[in-house]
């Protein structure tokens, strides 16, 4: 991949200053380097839309759910607005476990029953 870029950009050198882009840039260039970056994405995988959201997962709700003008969820409950939790089942707590909001640091935690 890094040979026929290097290959691409060197021909874009050659040639006339008409088919240059921003600031005497080769505009060829630019695009096959979008087209690069666009073709191989950032490496995550989206989950599944059927699988159980997690606890992490939750953690991360609520730090952007602080932010919102709404403020955070007093429990966990609430969490099950969150957009991207749509259509997806909450894990169930260990047994005699159930899943609570610590006040102080924020993050979904089991308490006893």
């Amino acid at each position: 991949m890094k040979m026929i870029l290097k290959k691409v950009l060197f021909s874009c050198r050659l040639r006339s200053v008409a088919a240059t882009g921003l600031d005497g840039v080769p505009a060829l260039p630019i695009l096959a380097l979008g087209l690069a970056l666009a073709t191989t994405g950032c490496g995550k995988t989206a989950a599944p839309a059927n699988a159980e959201v997690t606890v992490a997962e939750m953690n991360q709700a609520m730090r952007m759910m602080s932010t919102s003008p709404m403020g955070a969820p007093q429990t966990v409950d609430e969490l099950t607005n969150f957009p991207a939790f749509k259509g997806r089942p909450f894990p169930a707590p260990p047994a005699g476990k159930r899943f609570s909001i610590n006040p102080i640091t924020r993050q979904v935690v089991t308490v006893n029953q």
